[in-house]
C-alpha cells in the first residue's frame, strides 16, 4: 500500500491522450483531464496505486451508459481491449475491481461534471437558437425502477399497490432541460410516494437554476398560484397549461382578443408545506394572461359514438396561463408554437430512459443508484454537447439532429484509434455524420398507444421468486 498522489498528475495529464487516442474520441474537448482533476474528491486522490483510476472509472461508466450492453463485464472487456491496442497487458476479466472503483467515486464529482457540462453548452447557445432572444427551460418529471434489494427498498420503496417481493423500488425524477439545446441543467430525485416527494415539491428545489429573464415551460401539474408567484419573485416568466380544477370564463377580465384576456388570481390560504414568512412574502394577487388555443384533430368525431365526441371536443382546445402579458410582444400564435415545443421534454426523457436505458437501473444500493443516474445525466449532456457542436458547424438547430443517431455514430467510432495528427480530421467527419442524422418534421403526428408484436406468453409472478423456486425443488406444481 502506498499513496499515488505524485502519480495523479501523470494520470490526469495522460487522460487527454487517452481521450484523443482511445475509445472516448468525441468527448476529448468536453471531458478534459484538467476538468476531471478539479472535481476529483481528495479521498479519491490519496489512494494506493490502482489500475482503475477515477478518470478511467468515469470513462468506463460512461461507456456503460451509452452502450446497449449495460453489464460491468462489457465495460471491463472494453478496457482490456483498449489496453491491448496500446501494447499493454490486458486487465483481469473479473469485474470486482471495477465495481469497487465505482463505489469509491464521489457523487459530488459526477454531479459537478454533469452540471458544468450542461451549463457551458446552455450559456453558449446561439441567439438564433433562443425563443425571442430568451432562454426557455422545460420542467417535467418521470420515474425509474431499480433492482429489488433491501437497501433500495428502504430508500425508494415500491408502491403500496404491489405485494412485497413482486414489485421493484421506484425513484421519482424531476429535471430542468434547455429547450434550445436539449441539455439537462439540473435533476432532483425522491421517493415515488410520500410527503414532499411529488413533482411540485421536487421542482421547487430546482428554482435556483432559474435566473431573471428565463421562461419556464411546463404542463398543468405546475400551474398553481404559489409556483407562479415564486417564479415571478425571481423575475422568471412562465407558460403553463391551465389546471383542470380551475374554472375558466373568458367573459371576465380585460379582453385582449378572441380567447385572450387578463385575469387576477387572488392568493389562496397558506398550504401546510409553506411557512408563514414565505407565505407573507408572496403578493396578494397576480395578474395573469389566459389564452385559449384550438387544435385540429384528424378523427371523424361526428361519425363516432357520443363518448368519443366529447373526447374529441376536449382535445380540440386547451387554455394556456402565462405571465407574458403583452399581446403585441407575444402573440397568441407565439404561445401556440411555444407550448407545442413543451413535448420536447417528453422526448428528452425518452432519450434518457429508452435510448440510454435509464428506465431500468442496475445498481443494488441507493448510493450507487444515485451515481448511476448522474452518470446517465453526464453521458446525456456529453452527447448533447457534441450535437450542439455539430449543429453550430453545419448551421442547424440542435433539435433538428437525432439523439439516437448521434449515439450510434459515437459508438461506431468508439474502437477507432488515430494519432493526434489525424484527430482533428476524424472529429470533423464525426460531426458531419452526426449533423446528417436529421429528425423528420412530422407536425400533428398521431399514433395509437398500442404495439403489434405480442409478448411471450409467460405467466406473471404472484408470489416472490424464492418461494416459487422452493416449490419447484420439492416437485410441486406451480
Amino acid at each position: 500500500m502506498h499513496f499515488s498522489q505524485g502519480r495523479l498528475q501523470y494520470q490526469i495529464n495522460s487522460l487527454s491522450n487517452q481521450v484523443v487516442e482511445g475509445a472516448e474520441l468525441p468527448f476529448g474537448e468536453v471531458l478534459s483531464g484538467d476538468r476531471v482533476e478539479k472535481v476529483v474528491h481528495p479521498a479519491d486522490i490519496c489512494c494506493r496505486k490502482r489500475l482503475y483510476t477515477p478518470a478511467i472509472t468515469i470513462l468506463l461508466w460512461l461507456f456503460q451508459a451509452i452502450h446497449a450492453d449495460k453489464s460491468t463485464a462489457a465495460a471491463v472487456r472494453q478496457f482490456a481491449a483498449w489496453l491491448v491496442r496500446r501494447g499493454r497487458a490486458p486487465c483481469s476479466p473479473e469485474t470486482r475491481a471495477y465495481c469497487e472503483a465505482r463505489a469509491r467515486l464521489s457523487l459530488s464529482a459526477i454531479q459537478q461534471l454533469a452540471r458544468e457540462t450542461g451549463r457551458e453548452v446552455h450559456e453558449d447557445a446561439g441567439h438564433d437558437w433562443l425563443w425571442k432572444g430568451r432562454p426557455i427551460k422545460l420542467v417535467d418529471g418521470t420515474t425509474a425502477i431499480m433492482p429489488d434489494t433491501a437497501e433500495n427498498q428502504a430508500d425508494y420503496p415500491q408502491p403500496d399497490t404491489q405485494k412485497p417481493g413482486l414489485g421493484f423500488p421506484i425513484v421519482r425524477l424531476v429535471g430542468v432541460f434547455c429547450l434550445a439545446t436539449g441539455i439537462m441543467l439540473e435533476l432532483a430525485m425522491g421517493r415515488y410516494k410520500g410527503k414532499k416527494q411529488g413533482e411540485n415539491s421536487l421542482a421547487r428545489n430546482l428554482y435556483d437554476q432559474f435566473t431573471p429573464g428565463d421562461v419556464m415551460l411546463a404542463d398543468t401539474y405546475f400551474c398553481g398560484y404559489f409556483d407562479i408567484a415564486m417564479l415571478v419573485q425571481r423575475g422568471v416568466d412562465c407558460v403553463f397549461r391551465l389546471h383542470q380544477c380551475r374554472k375558466i370564463d373568458f367573459r371576465c377580465g380585460q379582453r385582449l382578443g378572441k380567447g385572450d384576456h387578463l385575469v387576477t388570481w387572488k392568493k389562496p390560504a397558506r398550504p401546510k408545506w409553506m411557512d408563514w414568512d414565505a407565505y407573507l412574502a408572496l403578493p396578494d394577487a397576480l395578474t395573469l394572461r389566459e389564452v385559449r388555443l384550438r387544435r385540429r384533430t384528424k378523427s371523424g368525431a361526428g361519425k363516432r359514438a357520443k363518448h368519443r365526441k366529447k373526447t374529441a371536443k376536449k382535445n380540440r382546445q386547451l387554455v394556456i396561463v402565462t405571465t407574458l402579458l403583452d399581446p403585441q410582444e407575444v402573440t397568441k400564435a407565439d404561445l401556440d408554437r411555444l407550448y407545442r415545443a413543451r413535448w420536447q421534454v417528453e422526448l428528452d426523457f425518452r432519450n434518457l430512459k429508452t435510448t440510454l436505458g435509464m428506465d431500468r437501473l442496475r445498481c443494488k444500493t441507493p448510493e450507487l443508484v444515485r451515481k448511476e443516474i448522474w452518470i446517465h445525466m453526464l453521458a446525456y449532456n456529453l452527447v448533447r454537447s457534441t450535437m450542439a457542436k455539430a449543429a453550430w458547424q453545419h448551421a442547424l438547430l440542435p433539435r433538428e439532429i437525432s439523439f439516437k443517431g448521434a449515439c450510434q455514430t459515437l459508438l461506431a467510432f468508439a474502437n477507432q484509434t488515430c494519432s493526434r495528427r489525424l484527430y482533428q480530421n476524424v472529429e470533423t467527419q464525426i460531426l458531419a455524420i452526426i449533423a446528417g442524422s436529421r429528425v423528420a418534421d412530422r407536425p400533428g403526428r398521431m399514433e395509437p398507444r398500442a404495439v403489434k408484436r405480442r409478448p411471450k406468453e409467460y405467466p406473471h409472478l404472484h408470489l416472490p421468486r424464492k418461494i416459487l423456486k422452493a416449490r419447484l425443488e420439492k416437485g410441486l406444481i406451480l
